[in-house]
């Protein structure tokens, strides 16, 4: 077998004529795409004359909100879920759907109405809980745009009557359980007030009150005085240890009552005696005794210092027996002795 190279054809200013017996024809003319086109068609046009042919769904809806009932002091949980599927169970429920036929049907003498059976009801309508709130959506779907509408209404209208009537129901058997107790409690009141009287009597309590009871009062008048004596007590003590410092310091002691003579007979001694030095630094003792005006002036501060001596209490010292016999204790009841430095 021989071996013949290939064979390389160059075609000037790129011009190329196919070989003999090709033709070229458009991708749209093609076999494939041709036959693609007649399934697609055939196709299409079926799936549109069933689509069409077939009758009009309609829907028509409504959101119920419920709530379950709760204890007088307590508050409704904000999304009972447990509440709402039971109540989507009562709405589908098949003695609340055949009221609410046998309603719709006596309402309105419409023939598509009175054709209605519980079945057919049933498959029309669904109730769906909204996520997460005490919502339901109450759906009708079928093919008659007038009648669903007033299913749904009906049948909100019959499950709301139906709610309020159980309402009711349970309102009067709570309020005549809260009446009984109301009555049993009244008849304790009752009977705990009799055995209060009966223990007031045998115990001669007056009132409630602790003053308004004969005893009691007594008794708080007794702690009254003896508080009053205790507190009187402790201020003659300090008074009498406040005298006995004073004392022990050598001060003198006056009565609050005498303190203000003892002063006007202080100031008056001291004015004698600064008149007599003046008197000495001008004239001579025997110059004043010779004076009738001058002559007394000793006599007077003689006689107000004895005065003053035995006005108030001056501690003597022990080791002095003189000034013992100078002092003189005055009476304590005349009034609270003051230290008179």
């Amino acid at each position: 077998m021989e071996n013949h190279p290939p064979r390389i054809d160059y075609f000037q200013n790129n011009s190329f004529n196919p070989p003999p017996g090709f033709t070229h024809r458009p991708w749209f003319r093609m076999r494939r795409f041709v036959l693609f086109m007649m399934v697609f068609l055939l196709a299409a046009i079926t799936g549109l004359i069933y689509s069409y042919s077939r009758p009009a769904v309609y829907r028509s809806s409504a959101t119920l909100l419920t709530s379950a009932m709760t204890a007088i002091d307590r508050d409704s949980n904000p999304a009972d879920i447990q509440h709402v599927v039971i109540q989507k169970q009562v709405l589908l429920n098949p003695d609340l759907i055949a009221k609410s036929l046998a309603r719709l049907k006596a309402s309105d003498s419409a023939q598509t109405i009175q054709q209605l059976t519980l079945q057919g009801i049933s498959s029309l309508l669904s109730v769906e809980p909204v996520a997460e709130t005490n919502l339901v959506e109450i759906r009708a779907e079928g093919t008659d745009p007038g009648v669903l509408p007033l299913l749904v209404n009906t049948l909100i209208d019959v499950y709301s009557e139906a709610r309020a009537q159980e309402i009711k129901t349970l309102t009067g058997t709570t309020t005549e359980i809260i009446s009984h107790e109301l009555t049993k409690l009244g008849d304790n009141i009752a009977a705990k007030r009799n055995e209060l009287d009966v223990f007031r009597k045998t115990n001669d309590i007056a009132s409630a009150g602790r003053l308004e009871n004969e005893p009691l009062a007594q008794l708080q008048g007794i702690n009254d005085a003896y508080n009053k004596a205790s507190e009187d007590l402790i201020k003659a003590k300090a008074t009498l240890d406040a005298v006995k410092s004073a004392i022990a310091r050598g001060q003198a002691i006056v009565p609050s009552q005498q303190q203000g003579s003892l002063v006007a007979l202080e100031k008056r001694l001291q004015e004698l005696k600064e008149q007599l030095a003046e008197f000495d630094k001008r004239y001579t003792r025997d110059y004043l005794k010779k004076q009738p005006a001058l002559r007394v002036i000793p006599d007077q501060i003689k006689k107000l210092e004895r005065k003053s001596k035995t006005s108030w209490i001056r501690p003597a010292n022990p080791a002095d027996p003189s000034r013992k016999q100078l002092c003189r204790r005055p009476a304590i009841t005349d009034g609270n002795p003051r230290p008179i430095s």
